[in-house]
């Protein structure tokens, strides 16, 4: 926690459609980061799990799915610009922390550290490249 409160007030001065954005890009960055150590069924495995147990909490999140690519965000993201952007922050960020610390708990915190150094290293403007899955503007 206090990890993602430092980088959050790395970040700070956001508007609450960055602040989204950027506790996006940060599990975004922690999924990548862990497909470095762990295979990717283990790390879909993990992120579908942690992101089942954290729809129960937070109903917002229902909005969200993963699969072996990554994690669809499409869904979430039409709702931010709309009063929910406090709830859709606070999810995001309960759902950032629950993967930092399973990912860390199956590693015996090896990847803890690497987490948390890419973790401070990540902005609202991170390239989606990470593994954020869009709906590609140009299909119909």
């Amino acid at each position: 926690t206090k990890q993602v409160e430092a980088w959050k007030k790395k970040n700070s001065g956001l508007s609450d459609k960055e602040l989204s954005q950027l506790l996006i890009n940060g599990i975004l960055v922690v999924r990548k980061t862990s497909l470095g150590t762990l295979s990717n069924v283990t790390v879909s495995v993990v992120v579908d799990r942690v992101l089942l147990e954290c729809q129960e909490r937070f109903s917002i999140l229902s909005h969200l799915h993963c699969d072996s690519g990554g994690v669809h965000f499409d869904k979430l993201t039409e709702h931010m610009h709309d009063s929910k952007s406090k709830e859709i922050q606070d999810a995001l960020q309960h759902l950032l922390l629950e993967l930092l610390e399973a990912f860390g708990k199956i590693t015996a915190d090896i990847l803890t550290k690497n987490l948390h150094k890419v973790l401070m290293n990540t902005t609202c403007e991170t390239s989606p490249s990470l593994g954020l899955v869009r709906k590609n503007r140009d299909q119909k």
